[in-house]
């Protein structure tokens, strides 16, 4: 009988059916036809039932908090690769955690109805604080990339995820980097806390620091990226802090320049040793130059 309801007559009768029911009525018919409401998100018209539920979150006054109390009110929920399946209780909270938990997808969240969404999302905080490592996360453990897909559906950008997204968006990793800097645009006090990372322990987090002050065109930040260069022991993140005092218009001849270039270099070969290599340096090392062609000062 599920089989011809859903797929023989899909377009013939159950559909027909369904668009004549009241919302509220046809949601209870889903949740008795259907295990989930993946449909909800990958918006698959695969049969009536599913097509039905696409129309229904694509509508005007939809509302995913619906879809929510559905799902607590079935009672279980279900997770994990197709071929180990768990099972336990539904709580408040679980249809967006399936969904950022989810190993796999196959649409944009940009896709979906902000909406009839985002009124759901700014009740799943606490999803959202497991996927940043703010709290200890249940199962399925949401992740981080599809949180923060997640989040910009939101009007604003939540305070309390100003953090995190700092460190996503002064990472490394290119995966969330840039739509965690687009959230956190126009923030209060952005550049005073980008400004700060310079500081940090991680040599990435110092490096992301100063890319995307150069990114933001933050004049201000010239000074301590200067101070920041007079300490800094790495090479990717000095490197980072040059290129940025380069993109804010800074003279750079005084860090990169032939003088400073034969500073850096006396005080590393101070610390040399070269008693094994005297017959290459003595007969057989060809002379320096600049990348420009001059010759290095002999030593």
């Amino acid at each position: 009988m599920w089989q011809f309801l859903n797929f023989t007559a899909r377009d013939k009768w159950t559909l027909d059916a369904l668009l004549r029911m009241s919302p509220d009525r046809a949601l209870r018919f889903f949740t008795v036809s259907e295990q989930d409401f993946y449909a909800a998100f990958h918006l698959n018209e695969w049969g009536a039932v599913q097509t039905w539920l696409v129309r229904y979150v694509n509508s005007e006054g939809a509302d995913y908090r619906n879809l929510e109390a559905l799902n607590v009110e079935k009672g279980q929920v279900q997770y994990g690769p197709w071929n180990n399946r768990k099972v336990r209780k539904a709580t408040p909270g679980d249809l967006i955690r399936g969904e950022l938990g989810r190993e796999w997808s196959n649409y944009d969240v940009r896709d979906l109805n902000r909406d009839a969404l985002w009124p759901l999302l700014a009740e799943s905080f606490d999803v959202i604080d497991e996927a940043f490592g703010l709290r200890t996360a249940g199962e399925p453990a949401p992740r981080k990339l599809r949180a923060i897909q997640f989040l910009r559906l939101l009007p604003k950008t939540p305070q309390r995820y100003y953090g995190p997204l700092l460190e996503v968006a002064t990472g490394t990793t290119k995966s969330g980097r840039a739509e965690a800097r687009a959230m956190l645009e126009g923030a209060p006090g952005l550049e005073e806390r980008a400004i700060a990372l310079l500081h940090d322990t991680r040599q990435d987090v110092r490096a992301g620091a100063a890319e995307w002050l150069a990114d933001l065109g933050v004049k201000d930040a010239v000074k301590p990226l200067k101070a920041r260069l007079k300490k800094e022991k790495s090479d990717l993140a000095k490197a980072a802090i040059l290129t940025a005092l380069s993109r804010l218009g800074m003279e750079l001849s005084d860090y990169v320049g032939p003088k400073a270039l034969m500073t850096e270099a006396e005080v590393i070969l101070k610390k040399a040793k070269f008693d094994k290599l005297n017959w290459l340096v003595n007969d057989h090392m060809p002379a320096l130059k600049y990348k420009v062609g001059r010759k290095c000062r002999q030593r």
